[in-house]
């Protein structure tokens, strides 16, 4: 098998695909055929084990093997009850399974008995880090379709776990949760998967005979771990859980308000700070000022002490320098208007020349999309098709740096004159 990209090419031995995944996208019209590669292919330093093709359910296609019957039967054993017809047709995806399995003799998977919660699809939608994808969970396998593409075997796993986000009462509310799949050498969490598939999962996983480490809690769903057990509430089947665990948590706390919700507490601190800083004295007099900002009367001491004059707005005072402390920041020097521009790379050529084509194409798209597309096309570019701006970069170069060394010279003997005019400033004065 060939496979033909923008700047390498590859070709695969029939015998180095094992296994073929023809996988439905959830709510989609296409399917995905997943091809597992041994050995992987290899790309300078990175290896990838699959290669992920996606395909249109719409198209119709026929298809004829270039391959004679008797070779044909001998790669397909009739007893595997794989087909050995030479002619296929059917959907697009279909068609290139079969005759990937009937040219390699590779087993074909497909979807088994998982459902999702609505009946739309076999996969459930996950993000693995910060990639979005899907998680197909197959009859001896998790496949998951991202970057990058995983086979996680049942038989491998040691355990799953369900969490969910938030803890608590938050957990009541939270509308996904996260599937950790841990094994002796490492750990799959599997983030954001809508809460409505968590009993799908669970009793699929829990027919597999997978050990699930919270299967207690599990058992309870989304809500929450057994809260009314927890607390042995008698709360009856009408009462939010959530509700009854934050009473339960008053009653044994008591009363005692929480310092760090008190609303205003923090500017209190901050005004009361303020006023000693200022050398006002708490125990002096002090006006208080009722809800219609309307003044009450003074509470004196017990001598009574002259009305204070009106505290002066404070001044900022520059303090002196302290060794050690640090010092200010200097400011930037202003960039010359005559210095010379730099050499603009082979990139911003194509992008100056390409910039208004992108923008007629896409009216309305921000800066940071040109830029996405421009970077994208830049990409796709051959070797031979960067070569003119290539050469545009290279001449750019060479202005810059003759105009660099002009300025240079220039600035060089600015400045021998300036110390010629100051000696001769000097003389005059001491004449």
């Amino acid at each position: 098998m060939k496979l033909v990209g923008q700047n390498q090419d590859f070709r695969i031995q029939y015998d180095s695909l094992h296994r073929l995944f023809l996988l439905p996208r959830p709510n989609s019209s296409q399917t995905i055929v997943a091809i597992s590669v041994d050995p992987p292919i290899r790309k300078g330093n990175t290896y990838y084990p699959f290669i992920i093709c996606q395909f249109s359910n719409d198209e119709e296609r026929t298809l004829e093997l270039d391959i004679s019957d008797e070779a044909l039967k001998a790669k397909n054993d009739a007893s595997s009850g794989r087909p050995t017809e030479k002619t296929m047709e059917g959907t697009l995806p279909d068609v290139f399974a079969k005759a990937l399995r009937g040219l390699a003799t590779a087993k074909l998977t497909k979807p088994g008995s998982f459902q999702t919660s609505d009946g739309s699809g076999c996969a459930v939608r996950a993000s693995f880090k910060a990639d979005d994808g899907y998680l197909y969970p197959l009859e001896k396998a998790f496949f998951y379709v991202g970057k990058p593409p995983m086979l996680l075997v049942y038989e491998e796993q040691d355990s799953v776990e369900f969490l969910r986000q938030g803890g608590g009462v938050l957990a009541a509310s939270a509308k996904t949760f996260d599937l950790a799949v841990r094994s002796s050498e490492t750990e799959y969490l599997f983030r954001g998967i809508a809460k409505s598939e968590w009993s799908n999962l669970f009793e699929f996983i829990e027919a597999k005979r997978m050990r699930i480490e919270n299967i207690k809690e599990a058992k309870m769903g989304p809500g929450g771990p057994g809260i009314n057990q927890a607390l042995d509430l008698d709360l009856g089947d009408d009462i939010d859980t959530g509700i009854a665990r934050m009473q339960a948590n008053e009653d044994e706390e008591g009363s005692e308000e929480d310092e760090d919700f008190e609303a205003g507490a923090a500017e209190q601190q901050e005004a009361e700070d303020e006023g000693d800083e200022s050398g006002s004295d708490a125990s002096g007099d002090a006006e208080m000022i009722d809800e219609d900002d309307a003044p009450r009367k003074k509470v004196s001491s017990a001598a009574d002490k002259p009305a204070k004059k009106p505290a002066k707005p404070r001044e900022k005072k520059e303090k002196p320098a302290v060794d050690g402390a640090a010092k200010p920041k200097a400011r930037r020097a202003k960039k010359d208007k005559n210095a010379p521009k730099g050499a603009l790379s082979a990139f911003m050529f194509f992008s100056n020349a390409t910039r208004e084509q992108v923008k007629s194409e896409n009216p309305g798209m921000p800066v940071t999309g040109v830029a996405r597309i421009l970077g994208e096309k830049w990409k796709q570019l051959s070797n031979a098709d960067r070569e003119p701006f290539n050469e545009q970069a290279k001449a750019d170069k060479v202005r810059a740096t003759q105009q660099k060394a002009e300025y240079a010279e220039q600035k060089k003997a600015e400045a021998s004159q300036a110390g010629a005019d100051a000696d001769e400033s000097a003389d005059i004065m001491s004449e």
